[in-house]
């Protein structure tokens, strides 16, 4: 009984060592992302990445990958974000 409930606590331990080895990563990756685009220098970027650290400080994988997906519009064609919106 005794080895049964050591291997389970071992089993949790592993377990959320490896959920926070991989928030470590994902905040990590956001942290370089988030340095892309201050290096934009364009203050509209700026308030949005102050924004976007103070709402997401350990991202989620779906906001991860829309951090992804901005910082590739973003380096594309830094002035879209200044655009007004689109309206039909």
């Amino acid at each position: 009984m005794f080895a049964f409930v050591l291997a389970a606590c071992l089993l949790v331990a592993l377990e959320r060592y490896r959920s926070d080895e991989l928030q470590a990563r994902r905040t990590a990756e956001q942290v370089e992302l988030l340095r892309r685009l201050e290096a934009l220098d364009r203050p509209t970027v700026s308030r949005l990445v102050a924004q976007w650290r103070m709402t997401y400080p350990e991202p989620s994988p779906e906001r991860l990958d829309e951090l992804r997906d901005l910082v590739k519009q973003l380096q594309a064609d830094p002035a879209a974000i200044d655009a007004p919106p689109y309206s039909p």
